[in-house]
């Protein structure tokens, strides 16, 4: 099994009343065709980079549900 792992930056900032959180990371990266869709649940990109990845396709969805659930403002 193929395993990379990189850095991974949590910010947070204060903004008047409300908090900015953003992540970043060094993974393998989603083309913009996928973005529609990535916090989607169960949804899993396929291609010969992510095979080598486990995962159910749950990452994204949870962390948006948690997001959504504190009142997220973004769209």
């Amino acid at each position: 099994m193929f395993a990379a792992w990189g850095q991974v930056i949590v910010k947070l900032q204060v903004q008047s009343n409300s908090y900015h959180i953003s992540v970043k990371d060094q993974g393998i990266g989603v083309n913009p065709e996928h973005f529609d869709h990535i916090f989607e649940r169960f949804y899993r990109i396929q291609n010969t980079a992510s095979q080598h990845y486990a995962g159910i396709g749950l990452g994204l969805y949870v962390a948006k549900a948690i997001i959504d659930r504190h009142g997220d403002k973004s769209g």
